[in-house]
Protein backbone atom coordinates (compact mmCIF):
# COMPACT_ATOMS: atom_id res chain seq x y z
CA UNK A 1 0.00 0.00 0.00
CA UNK A 2 1.63 3.56 -0.87
CA UNK A 3 1.32 6.42 1.26
CA UNK A 4 0.40 9.69 0.44
CA UNK A 5 1.28 12.98 2.46
CA UNK A 6 -0.67 15.98 2.97
CA UNK A 7 0.67 18.02 0.51
CA UNK A 8 -0.11 15.48 -2.66
CA UNK A 9 -2.99 16.82 -4.90
CA UNK A 10 -4.46 13.45 -5.17
CA UNK A 11 -4.52 12.78 -1.75
CA UNK A 12 -6.64 15.87 -1.17
CA UNK A 13 -10.75 15.36 -0.67
CA UNK A 14 -12.79 15.36 -3.29
CA UNK A 15 -14.41 18.45 -3.77
CA UNK A 16 -14.50 21.78 -5.68
CA UNK A 17 -11.97 23.20 -3.41
CA UNK A 18 -8.76 24.16 -5.97
CA UNK A 19 -11.60 25.09 -9.23
CA UNK A 20 -11.99 28.38 -9.83
CA UNK A 21 -13.52 27.97 -13.24
CA UNK A 22 -16.23 25.78 -11.13
CA UNK A 23 -17.22 28.46 -8.70
CA UNK A 24 -17.17 31.31 -10.85
CA UNK A 25 -19.47 29.26 -13.49
CA UNK A 26 -21.51 28.54 -9.85
CA UNK A 27 -21.86 32.70 -9.56
CA UNK A 28 -22.76 33.42 -13.30
CA UNK A 29 -25.49 31.00 -13.01
CA UNK A 30 -26.80 32.36 -9.94
CA UNK A 31 -26.82 35.81 -10.73
CA UNK A 32 -28.90 34.65 -13.79
CA UNK A 33 -31.28 32.54 -12.06
CA UNK A 34 -31.28 35.31 -9.71
CA UNK A 35 -32.32 37.65 -12.45
CA UNK A 36 -35.17 35.23 -13.94
CA UNK A 37 -37.11 35.36 -10.00
CA UNK A 38 -36.91 39.18 -10.02
CA UNK A 39 -38.16 40.15 -13.43
CA UNK A 40 -40.92 37.00 -13.15
CA UNK A 41 -43.26 39.62 -13.08
CA UNK A 42 -42.56 41.83 -16.11
CA UNK A 43 -44.26 41.54 -19.38
CA UNK A 44 -42.21 39.34 -21.77
CA UNK A 45 -44.17 40.38 -25.09
CA UNK A 46 -43.26 38.99 -28.53
CA UNK A 47 -39.42 39.69 -30.65
CA UNK A 48 -41.84 42.12 -32.73
CA UNK A 49 -43.25 43.91 -30.03
CA UNK A 50 -40.98 43.51 -27.40
CA UNK A 51 -42.39 43.62 -23.01
CA UNK A 52 -39.99 45.08 -20.15
CA UNK A 53 -38.57 41.81 -19.74
CA UNK A 54 -37.92 40.31 -23.07
CA UNK A 55 -34.34 41.70 -23.26
CA UNK A 56 -33.53 41.48 -19.14
CA UNK A 57 -34.92 37.91 -19.75
CA UNK A 58 -32.45 36.62 -22.40
CA UNK A 59 -29.39 38.44 -20.64
CA UNK A 60 -30.30 36.01 -17.79
CA UNK A 61 -30.81 32.59 -19.87
CA UNK A 62 -27.43 33.50 -21.40
CA UNK A 63 -25.85 34.08 -18.13
CA UNK A 64 -27.57 30.20 -16.76
CA UNK A 65 -26.54 28.68 -19.97
CA UNK A 66 -22.35 30.49 -19.73
CA UNK A 67 -22.65 29.77 -15.87
CA UNK A 68 -23.32 26.49 -16.72
CA UNK A 69 -21.09 25.77 -19.45
CA UNK A 70 -18.04 27.24 -17.60
CA UNK A 71 -19.35 25.08 -14.46
CA UNK A 72 -19.31 21.92 -16.21
CA UNK A 73 -15.93 22.56 -17.44
CA UNK A 74 -14.40 23.65 -13.97
CA UNK A 75 -15.69 20.57 -12.55
CA UNK A 76 -13.60 18.17 -15.12
CA UNK A 77 -10.65 19.99 -15.17
CA UNK A 78 -8.03 19.53 -12.97
CA UNK A 79 -7.05 21.25 -9.65
CA UNK A 80 -5.72 23.61 -9.42
CA UNK A 81 -2.75 24.83 -6.30
CA UNK A 82 -4.66 27.33 -4.25
CA UNK A 83 -2.48 30.14 -3.37
CA UNK A 84 -4.57 32.17 -0.89
CA UNK A 85 -6.34 35.50 -1.56
CA UNK A 86 -4.58 38.16 -3.60
CA UNK A 87 -5.27 41.65 -1.09
CA UNK A 88 -3.25 44.05 -2.96
CA UNK A 89 -5.79 43.88 -6.25
CA UNK A 90 -8.48 43.06 -4.02
CA UNK A 91 -7.79 46.38 -1.87
CA UNK A 92 -6.61 48.71 -4.47
CA UNK A 93 -9.17 47.91 -7.02
CA UNK A 94 -12.15 48.23 -4.45
CA UNK A 95 -10.52 51.46 -3.47
CA UNK A 96 -10.21 52.51 -6.85
CA UNK A 97 -14.13 51.72 -6.95
CA UNK A 98 -14.80 53.47 -4.16
CA UNK A 99 -13.29 56.66 -4.62
CA UNK A 100 -14.56 57.26 -7.60
CA UNK A 101 -18.12 56.88 -6.63
CA UNK A 102 -17.24 59.68 -4.17
CA UNK A 103 -15.49 62.10 -6.61
CA UNK A 104 -17.54 61.83 -9.52
CA UNK A 105 -20.10 64.47 -8.21
CA UNK A 106 -17.63 66.33 -6.43
CA UNK A 107 -14.76 66.72 -9.18
CA UNK A 108 -16.04 65.62 -12.23
CA UNK A 109 -15.97 62.72 -14.51
CA UNK A 110 -12.13 63.76 -15.83
CA UNK A 111 -10.59 63.47 -12.38
CA UNK A 112 -12.85 60.94 -10.66
CA UNK A 113 -11.80 58.60 -13.66
CA UNK A 114 -7.96 59.91 -13.46
CA UNK A 115 -8.55 58.87 -9.96
CA UNK A 116 -9.77 55.34 -10.42
CA UNK A 117 -7.28 54.46 -12.92
CA UNK A 118 -4.28 55.63 -10.98
CA UNK A 119 -5.92 53.45 -7.74
CA UNK A 120 -6.49 50.64 -9.63
CA UNK A 121 -3.12 50.75 -11.78
CA UNK A 122 -1.62 50.06 -7.82
CA UNK A 123 -2.96 46.81 -7.89
CA UNK A 124 -0.50 45.34 -10.21
CA UNK A 125 2.99 44.90 -9.68
CA UNK A 126 4.33 45.60 -13.09
CA UNK A 127 2.82 48.87 -13.56
CA UNK A 128 3.82 50.35 -16.78
CA UNK A 129 3.44 54.44 -16.26
CA UNK A 130 3.44 55.32 -20.22
CA UNK A 131 0.78 52.50 -21.10
CA UNK A 132 -1.69 53.37 -18.21
CA UNK A 133 -1.28 57.40 -19.03
CA UNK A 134 -2.03 56.27 -22.75
CA UNK A 135 -4.49 53.99 -21.92
CA UNK A 136 -6.22 55.88 -19.23
CA UNK A 137 -7.07 59.20 -21.26
CA UNK A 138 -8.33 57.25 -24.01
CA UNK A 139 -10.45 55.78 -21.66
CA UNK A 140 -11.56 59.24 -20.13
CA UNK A 141 -12.14 60.84 -23.72
CA UNK A 142 -14.53 57.97 -24.16
CA UNK A 143 -16.20 58.18 -21.15
CA UNK A 144 -16.67 61.97 -21.54
CA UNK A 145 -17.39 61.07 -25.19
CA UNK A 146 -19.69 57.99 -24.17
CA UNK A 147 -21.83 59.36 -21.28
CA UNK A 148 -22.17 63.28 -21.44
CA UNK A 149 -22.07 63.94 -24.74
CA UNK A 150 -23.78 60.70 -26.62
CA UNK A 151 -26.38 59.46 -23.40
CA UNK A 152 -26.47 63.11 -22.49
CA UNK A 153 -26.12 62.60 -18.22
CA UNK A 154 -25.58 65.51 -16.17
CA UNK A 155 -22.24 64.63 -14.77
CA UNK A 156 -20.12 67.64 -14.44
CA UNK A 157 -16.67 66.64 -16.74
CA UNK A 158 -14.62 69.22 -14.74
CA UNK A 159 -14.70 70.69 -11.10
CA UNK A 160 -16.47 73.92 -10.46
CA UNK A 161 -14.58 76.28 -8.15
Amino acid sequence: MVERSASDPSARAPGPSGRPDLWAGVMFAAIGAAGLYLMRGYEMGTAARMGAGYVPRLVCWGLVALGSVIALRGFSAEREEEDGVAWRPLAFVSLAIVAFGLMVERTGLVAAAAGLIGLGALAGRDVRPLETLTLGAALIAGSVLVFVWCLGLSLPIWPEF
